[in-house]
Parts: structure tokens; C-alpha cells; sequence
């Protein structure tokens, strides 16, 4: 399964929204993105097609354990690689920002890599 960026943000604000409230409506994800509903309509059908949401039309929306599972995985992600911007010298906001736009395109043998590095640097120090 290939999530594009845009899929994956989709994914991200459902489960935050639902985490804070739960089950949300389409007008409700529309508001947090700043977009128009139709376009939320669009890429729930493709979240649901993927398996990754419960979606019926006129219905709200939840994230299933498949959705879920994606979602903490990316924010998994985004952590490591965040923690290894910082390590080097970046500030918090920079890395931040850059971890996020990072995520969706280094692979998993990298991740993996970085979550080594900064496990080493924090038991071993400099």
C-alpha cells in the first residue's frame, strides 16, 4: 500500500481529531486542513479503499487498528528522525519542520539506521 503525502496527511488529522473527540465529520477534517469538503470525500474513498478508515457517507469518521497502526508508525518516524536533526545542531522548530518533510521520503533501512545512531549517541554520548 502506497499512501501519497497529501493521503498521509488526511490520515494524521483524523486520528488527531478523533483522539481529541472522536468519530468526526467530514466538515470537521475540511475545517482543520482548510479545505473543501468534496476534497475530504475524495480522499476518505481512497483511505477506505486502502482499508485504513471506517467511512460510510453522511457518517463520521474513525481510523480502524490498520489506520491507527500507520499513523503511529509515521509519528514513530518522524521522532527518529526529528531526534537526529536535533543531534546534529538543528533547533527544535527547524528539525521539526524538516523531519516532517523528511518522513515521506526516506525509506525504512534508513529510519532504521537513524533510530541505531541516536540510541548509540544517547547510551555512548559524543
Amino acid at each position: 500500500m502506497f499512501l501519497t503525502k497529501a493521503l498521509e496527511k488526511y490520515l494524521r488529522v483524523i486520528y488527531e481529531l478523533e483522539c481529541e473527540r472522536g468519530p468526526v465529520r467530514v466538515s470537521e477534517i475540511a475545517e482543520k486542513m482548510r479545505v473543501k469538503a468534496p476534497s475530504v470525500t475524495a480522499a476518505l474513498r481512497k483511505l477506505y479503499s486502502c482499508g485504513l478508515v471506517s467511512y460510510r457517507r453522511y457518517e463520521k469518521v474513525s481510523t480502524n487498528k490498520k489506520g491507527q497502526d500507520v499513523v503511529e508508525n509515521l509519528q514513530a518516524r518522524h521522532g527518529i528522525i526529528k531526534e537526529f536533526f536535533v543531534l546534529v545542531g538543528l533547533d527544535e522548530e527547524t528539525a521539526d519542520k524538516d523531519a516532517h518533510e523528511m518522513n515521506h521520503v526516506v525509506g525504512t533501512r534508513t529510519i532504521r539506521k537513524l533510530r541505531e545512531f541516536v540510541q548509540s549517541y544517547q547510551t555512548h554520548g559524543e
